[in-house]
């Protein structure tokens, strides 16, 4: 008998999960959407990102004074057919003053079609677990990073994880993203203390719901007969914990 997943309670644990991101207070001076970065240290070795997994936390604070005011805008491409989608971020961010070090990505086991900044396209530089962006390609004050790419659907559990229904075939796809596996399924700023606002547009089968963090503000149906959701930027929250859930779920 065909497995009943219950599309509603997907978006109520959604939701909660959501919710959780916006309750993270800061300290009363600073606001997530006024802070400018602090004073980027000199050039320091010790900080100097290896291909490696992981992100140390000298490294993590590097990130955190070179940035600040962070959006994304997530545009997803899912299929019940391939082991890999396709992605797009755009990512916002502010920066105080020249660069003195290379900013870095986050972005586990994937593949980089491209890189470009403020509208101009750059060589991609990708070691399979951070994407590096050199210190003269970014200006001070707002700069916009576009990258496209794609990457395997997950089947341990983190990441975009990829669940085939054993009894009807059916696929469903959630996100679980703690404590360091947000970059598995886009590239991102994997870090808590980074917060951003998420604007998502994902492109599924037709049968498909899709739940993230806000309500779909728009849906339309495509000329090959998928279905393309568009959802509203979300309020503020780490890139942990960022939801998303796609499947033939019954409302």
């Amino acid at each position: 008998m065909k497995t009943k997943k219950q599309f509603t309670s997907a978006l109520f644990c959604t939701l909660l999960i959501a919710s959780c991101g916006e309750k993270v207070t800061t300290a009363p001076q600073t606001s997530e959407h006024n802070r400018a970065p602090a004073a980027e240290a000199k050039p320091d070795p010790r900080v100097a990102r290896r291909a490696a997994p992981g992100l140390t936390a000298a490294q993590a604070a590097l990130r955190r004074a070179q940035i600040a005011n962070v959006d994304y805008r997530i545009s997803v491409t899912l299929d019940d057919k391939s082991n890999h989608f396709s992605g797009r971020v755009i990512a916002e961010t502010e920066i105080a003053r020249p660069l003195q070090q290379p900013l870095t990505v986050d972005f586990t086991g994937g593949e980089v079609q491209s890189v470009s900044i403020n509208g101009q396209t750059i060589p991609v530089q990708y070691n399979g677990y951070f994407i590096t962006i050199d210190a003269d390609k970014l200006k001070p004050g707002s700069n916009s990073i576009a990258i496209e790419y794609t990457h395997p659907y997950s089947t341990d559990g983190s990441g975009l994880h990829r669940f085939k229904d054993p009894q009807d075939g059916a696929v469903y796809l959630y996100t679980h993203f703690e404590p360091y596996k947000a970059n598995r399924f886009a590239p991102l700023f994997d870090q808590p203390d980074l917060k951003a606002s998420y604007t998502v547009d994902v492109k599924a089968p037709a049968d498909w719901r899709v739940v993230t963090a806000t309500r779909e503000e728009k849906v339309e149906t495509l000329a090959d007969g998928r279905r393309h959701w568009h959802f509203p930027a979300s309020k503020k929250f780490s890139t942990y914990i960022f939801p998303l859930r796609a499947g033939p779920f019954v409302a």
